[in-house]
């Protein structure tokens, strides 16, 4: 899915997604929410990469 799909989906705009994906920015609970929902995963998935990622480069 493209990052203009999931602001198409979410009523996020395309530079707050971008951002939200590069790390540019952190992201509120709500659209946390929203951008699981769009790639139909869990919040907990949408995270748990993002945990792992960090404790790999630390």
């Amino acid at each position: 899915m493209t990052q203009d799909q999931v602001a198409e989906i979410t009523g996020l705009s395309n530079p707050h997604v971008s951002n939200v994906e590069t790390g540019s920015t952190k992201p509120s609970l709500p659209t946390i929410i929203k951008i699981a929902n769009a790639l139909s995963v869990s919040v907990d998935e949408l995270l748990c990469d993002n945990i792992n990622s960090l404790q790999s480069s630390l």
